[in-house]
């Protein structure tokens, strides 16, 4: 009697395991494909576009477990995960191939591995030197770091990496696989800091990020860096940041709000 009702209790809670799982992923399908209440629920499908080495790690765990259905003569649970791989899968798979396509067609070697070694947020203290490229009104600096590569004959193109954070917490060692990636590419990256919330700094961050690219600008030549070939890239809070910066040539930085 213990021994059915322990097969009972397993069948019902892979079940119940592969539906949840499934109706999860059609979830976040829907949303990924028709983007809506990015505020709410809707988010899933942001997530799903930014995540899908992850989404190829949820394949992988159903397929386990689908084969553990099987195995048990589950039917019902087996179909469920096999649905559920199928749909991790394609949908990790689409934006891996659209970026590796896109990767293609700028002549750039990007590998999968490469892609997820490119999304661990491990620190690596391996820049060439960290500077200062602002001194606040307060005293306290403002800092980069620089990823220089190591052999360049002529002034090249450079990167203002901000990093993210929900503009409150975060750091610029953060994702420092990318710096060396980009590095090896020939890009010079800077890594920046910002001043963090609170309280409110929404515009003194903007204005930070802009301090740090007329920084580079102004250094551009001991920098070894053409100031013509700047780009600028950021991920969650930093995204928008660098977004504000580069789309706001006309509000220039105010010196009074930066500088004692």
């Amino acid at each position: 009697m213990t021994r059915v009702t322990a097969r009972q209790a397993t069948k019902s809670l892979l079940i119940i395991s592969a539906a949840v799982l499934l109706g999860v992923l059609l979830l976040v399908t829907f949303f990924m494909l028709i983007p809506r209440n990015w505020d709410g629920i809707g988010s899933l499908g942001a997530l799903a576009l930014m995540f899908p080495t992850q989404l190829l790690a949820i394949s992988a765990v159903s397929i386990l477990l689908g084969l553990i259905c099987h195995t048990l003569r589950i039917s019902l649970g087996t179909v469920l995960f096999v649905a559920a791989t199928a749909l991790s899968f394609l949908m990790a798979a689409i934006p891996l191939i659209a970026t590796l396509n896109h990767a293609g067609q700028q002549s750039l070697h990007v590998s999968l591995s490469t892609s997820v070694k490119l999304d661990t947020n491990d620190r690596q203290d391996q820049q060439d030197r960290t500077e200062t490229y602002v001194k606040l009104a307060d005293g306290s600096e403002l800092q980069l770091d620089i990823w220089a590569p190591s052999s360049q004959d002529s002034a090249g193109p450079a990167i203002i990496k901000v990093h993210g954070g929900a503009w409150t917490h975060g750091a610029r060692y953060e994702m420092t696989a990318w710096d060396q990636w980009l590095r090896e590419q020939g890009y010079t990256v800077f890594n920046i800091s910002y001043r963090l919330s609170p309280p409110a700094r929404w515009q003194e961050a903007v204005g930070d990020v802009k301090a740090a690219l007329s920084w580079v600008t102004l250094h551009a030549e001991s920098l070894n860096v053409d100031p013509d070939r700047l780009c600028m890239m950021g991920y969650s809070a930093g995204g928008h940041l660098s977004m504000m910066a580069a789309f706001t040539p006309e509000h220039p930085v105010e010196p009074r709000d930066i500088w004692p």
